[in-house]
C-alpha cells in the first residue's frame, strides 16, 4: 500500500500513536555504500542487544527490537532503538552510535545517536517518508517500512575524524531498512517498557 493509501486510512479513522508491539528494525548497507566501505576498509557491526547478519550477496546488516509508539502512516512516531552500532577499521580504530532514537519531524524520520558516548546526541540518518515504502497493515493494526535511510552530514564528519575516512558524503543513501510493527493501546505497562 502507498503513502497516499496510508494518509487515507490514517484520515478516514484518525488514531494517536499506538505502542509499538513486536517491532524490529533491520537496516544493512546498500551496495554503494557496502562497496565504498569496503574500499576503505571499514565495518559495520552490532552492539547487543542489536544483532549482526549478512545477506546473501554479503552486505552487513544490522537488526534492532524497536520499543515505542507510531501511528499507521508514521507521521507521529518516536522509537528507541536498543543497542547500536560499532563502525570499525583495520587499525583498531571505532566509532560507536548508541542511544539510537528515531523521531517524526515534519515528513522525516531522524535518527538521533551518542556518537562515541558523547554525551550530546546528533542526528546520525533520516529517511524521507514520502519517499519511504509505508504499508499499513489492518489484522493485525500494525505496519511496515521500506526505506532508504540517509547519511547525515554529522556523522559523515564523525566517521572522517574517529575513523580516518568518510565512505559517504553526507545526504547520501547509506542503509537499506526494512521493518514491522504490531500497534496496539498502551493499556499496561509490559516488561519492554515504552519510550517517552
Amino acid at each position: 500500500m502507498s503513502l497516499s493509501a496510508a494518509t487515507g486510512i490514517a484520515a478516514a479513522s484518525p488514531l494517536p500513536p499506538l505502542k509499538i508491539r513486536n517491532g524490529v528494525l533491520t537496516v544493512c548497507l546498500n551496495a554503494a555504500a557496502q562497496r565504498a566501505f569496503t574500499a576503505d576498509g571499514l565495518r559495520m557491526a552490532a552492539i547487543a542487544p542489536a544483532t549482526q547478519s549478512t545477506t546473501a550477496d554479503g552486505r552487513s546488516c544490522v537488526k534492532f527490537a524497536v520499543v515505542g509508539e507510531s501511528n499507521l502512516d508514521i507521521t507521529e512516531a518516536h522509537a528507541t532503538l536498543p543497542g547500536g552500532f560499532d563502525f570499525g577499521n583495520a587499525a583498531g580504530r571505532h566509532l560507536t552510535l548508541t542511544g539510537l532514537d528515531v523521531r517524526t519531524r515534519g515528513l522525516t524520520l531522524v535518527a538521533t545517536a551518542k556518537v562515541d558516548n558523547r554525551p550530546s546526541p546528533v542526528d546520525v540518518f533520516y529517511v524521507n517518508v514520502l519517499q519511504a515504502g509505508i504499508q499499513p497493515q489492518v489484522l493485525p493494526l500494525g505496519v511496515k517500512l521500506a526505506a532508504q535511510c540517509m547519511l547525515t552530514g554529522q556523522l559523515a564528519g564523525a566517521m572522517k575524524t574517529d575513523l580516518g575516512a568518510a565512505p559517504l558524503a553526507g545526504d547520501t543513501a547509506m542503509l537499506a531498512a526494512t521493518g514491522s510493527a504490531d500497534l496496539g493501546p498502551s493499556l499496561l505497562p509490559d516488561s519492554a517498557g515504552q519510550a517517552g
